[in-house]
Order: C-alpha cells, then structure tokens, then sequence
C-alpha cells in the first residue's frame, strides 16, 4: 500500500478560510488601536501649545495670540508626529486676548478616526470631546 504525504486541496482551503476569518476580524480592531494610539500626539500638542499660551501672557503681558507658530515659537502648525493641524480660536470669547480654544484636526489616515477627527482644549481646561480624551 502507498501512502502519500503531504496536504489536500481542500485541506489547505479550510485553512485559508479560516485565516481569512481570523484577518477580517484582527485587523479593523488593530486599525482601531493604532487611530486611538495617535490621538496621544494631539492631546501632548495641545498640552504643549496651552502651556506655551500661559508662557506667552506672562512674558508679554498682552493676552492670548492665534499665531502660534511665530509667536509661540512652533516650528509648524503641526503636532509634533504630524497627524493633526493645529489651530488657535477666540471661541467662546469675542476677543482671543481673554481666551483660546486650541484645535487639533486629524489629517491623513488619521482622519479615520470616527468621532475624534477634531479634539480641542480650551483656556478653562475643558477637553472636548469627551470621549476623545
């Protein structure tokens, strides 16, 4: 009697299915994991830029400022990875001398991140959206 070694087509076809089922549920969950990884360059970029705000009155003794790539010494409006923008606005004040809102908005594959594709922080500490923070 022969006996032959080695695999069957259907046999490596149960496999492949089977790896093809573990795949389309491992990587969208590991998509997930990375976008929320990232949002630790926004939240550390706003942090930086708040503090830099509080530097920036206490040496000038102006207010706030939107430019914060000159006036806050930023090489860019970047986040320091690069997946966000960051911005200054004089919400909810009518002046950005009283107080800011930073903004940080998600830019390229970062702009996947559902529900978080802009996280702020503002001159009274609050951290919108929650959920992002």
């Amino acid at each position: 009697m022969n006996k032959s070694t080695g695999f069957t087509l259907i046999e490596l076809m149960i496999v492949l299915v089977i790896i093809g089922i573990v795949m389309s549920i491992a990587v969208p969950s590991y998509q997930g994991y990375v976008l929320r990884s990232h949002r630790t360059d926004a939240h550390s970029s706003l942090l930086d830029i708040a503090a830099r705000q509080e530097r920036y009155v206490a040496q000038n003794v102006t207010g706030y400022t939107k430019n914060i790539v000159a006036d806050l010494k930023l090489a860019n409006a970047n986040s320091s990875k690069g997946y966000y923008a960051l911005s200054v606005s004089d919400a909810p004040c009518t002046k950005i001398e009283n107080c800011y809102t930073i903004i940080a908005t998600a830019v390229g594959s970062q702009a996947n991140d559902t529900g978080c594709t802009t996280i702020n922080f503002d001159s009274a500490g609050r951290r919108t959206p929650a959920a992002c923070w």
